[in-house]
């Protein structure tokens, strides 16, 4: 399943919109503390991170576009690669979406939901409004 989800990732990268001229970006950073706006409608975003100290890191990615004017869908990677001192390995694959059901000068906001998928554990399910103003 990982390997899959990796191809499908690299597969999206190569082949996603790269004419970005005339447009704002809107890279909606950190995802871990979400907002309620979404990727620009037509184009794709990569978020890729660091995390680490001198024994372990990690490489998280997030993938993310509109498929809908107000529908962002996500594929995201706890870890590209993730090395804990004494092993690299490939981090938990997992996928998200965002409907934003209020936008307008002065507010945003949106229902998000994760499914995180782990080989050492069950599915985990994540549900929240995110508001922002």
């Amino acid at each position: 399943m990982k390997k899959l989800i990796l191809k499908v990732v690299i597969f999206l990268i190569i082949y996603s919109t790269s004419d970005i001229i005339g447009q704002t970006a809107n890279p909606t950073r950190p995802s871990s503390s979400d907002n309620a706006y979404l990727t620009e409608y037509g184009f794709t975003e990569l978020e890729i991170g660091y995390s680490g100290d001198k024994d372990r890191y990690s490489i998280p990615a997030l993938l993310k576009f509109s498929v809908l004017k107000k529908l962002e869908a996500g594929i995201l990677m706890s870890g590209i690669i993730n090395y804990n001192g004494s092993k690299t390995q490939i981090g938990d694959p997992g996928i998200q979406l965002k409907y934003q059901f209020l936008n307008n000068q002065n507010i945003a906001a949106a229902l998000a939901g994760k499914i995180g998928f782990s080989s050492s554990s069950s599915a985990t399910y994540t549900f929240y409004v995110v508001p922002s103003i």
